[in-house]
């Protein structure tokens, strides 16, 4: 009769997991829950489930740092990464090295999350809103103050329509003259 340590059967079990390379890079379909956000260290700890089973996964700072969302409760994401054993645990789990959004993109959904955050701070309240003014006003120049720009081609259609506007005509290179020299 041979007897092994608790030590000794996890050694085996995590060369077993961890030397077959079908377990190395590998991708995942889940929803998460158990989320939590260690601030400090920013490692990302949480569980990858569906319908039957349950998979514990981990993701480090340097992997959660190129995330473009911030993963939240209930989220149905895409995984890669490998399945290793924690062996002081006796645990396995996913390590995962990128996630992204399964059905809504990471893009639109970090640009949501931004105005969400932004609105409780109440920085879209009426009360922080300030009128357009009619004229661009600039602090250095005071003369200035009341002047719009209109550029067209000297002999354009936009010079006749808008004749309201006091003219100072400057010679410039347009833009079809340019590229037909080169």
């Amino acid at each position: 009769m041979r007897v092994l340590s608790v030590s000794q059967i996890n050694f085996f079990i995590k060369s077993l997991i961890e030397g077959d390379g079908r377990m190395r890079d590998i991708y995942a379909r889940g929803e998460i829950s158990n989320f939590t956000d260690h601030y400090r260290s920013g490692h990302l700890y949480f569980s990858l489930k569906d319908e039957k089973s349950v998979l514990k996964a981990v993701m480090f700072s340097s992997a959660a740092r190129r995330l473009r969302f911030h993963p939240k409760e209930g989220m149905r994401v895409i995984v890669r990464g490998r399945v290793a054993v924690y062996e002081p645990g006796g645990q396995y789990q996913f390590y995962v090295e990128e996630m992204q959004l399964d059905g809504v993109g990471a893009l639109s959904l970090a640009f949501e999350q931004l105005k969400e955050k932004l609105a409780a701070e109440g920085l879209f309240a009426e009360e922080h809103k300030r009128p357009i003014p009619p004229f661009p006003a600039s602090s250095r120049h005071r003369r200035v103050r009341r002047c719009r720009i209109f550029a067209t081609y000297s002999r354009g259609a936009g010079l006749r329509r808008r004749s309201c506007f006091a003219r100072c005509l400057c010679r410039a290179r347009t833009q079809r003259r340019s590229l037909r020299r080169r």
